[in-house]
């Protein structure tokens, strides 16, 4: 059943849900805010995170939520957004969601006693509540529903909004599959597959087709 859930979400994620209709989608400069883990949940065994004298649920908040936001920095020619999704520019502001990392409920993030309830509304409410004033132009934040280690799976809203109104233009729902070598990298594949299968999909919106 849980093999056939997740092959049902990358089924349906393959195209956004646009929430408003936005001249701002033609936008040529994005602000990338990075990737929220503030409501995500992380289900299965991660006790191999786990150094001498830490929880393995302390060390995820504190070193590895920076290292797979700091990752796209580092790295851009791989985690590319200007070419995954066909910006010219992309101004790179990650306090915001720094701070929403590291006051997130980690307990709750790892409490598996029931799913995450994440949707396009609750997205909208996180958006709101952002400390953004001032600002005009597009937003672009990865919100992370979950890192799922039984299924080798990660889960991601895309979501693009309006920095002057904070209004939820567009947000979808991507799964993308781990790998690679070493903790911090093995759970980036998932950031960098969720890029590169929204970019596309971003890509056609903006070009006007369904």
């Amino acid at each position: 059943m849980k093999k056939l859930f997740t092959l049902l979400l990358t089924m349906s994620s393959v195209i956004f849900t646009v929430l408003a209709q936005d001249n701002l989608l033609q936008s040529g400069e994005v602000v990338w805010y990075g990737i929220d883990f503030s409501h995500s949940k992380f289900i299965g065994e991660f006790s191999q995170f786990s150094e001498a004298g830490t929880k393995s649920s302390q060390e995820i908040q504190v070193k590895y939520f920076p290292a797979w936001n700091n990752i796209v920095i580092n790295e851009p020619d791989k985690y590319n957004i200007k070419k995954f999704y066909g910006f010219d520019e992309v101004i790179f502001d990650l306090n915001l969601v720094k701070k929403n990392n590291e006051a997130a409920d980690i307990d709750a993030i790892f409490d598996q006693s029931k799913p995450n309830d994440l949707s396009p509304e609750k997205i909208q409410k996180m958006i709101s509540s952002y400390h953004i004033s001032g600002k005009k132009g597009l937003g672009l934040v990865f919100i992370v529903d979950n890192f799922n280690k039984i299924e080798e799976q990660g889960n991601i809203y895309v979501t693009f909004f309006d920095l002057a109104t904070k209004k939820v233009i567009a947000t979808n729902l991507y799964g993308g599959k781990p790998g690679g070598f070493g903790i911090k990298n093995y759970w980036a594949r998932v950031i960098y597959n969720v890029m590169e299968t929204s970019g596309k999909e971003f890509k056609k919106i903006k070009k006007g087709k369904k």
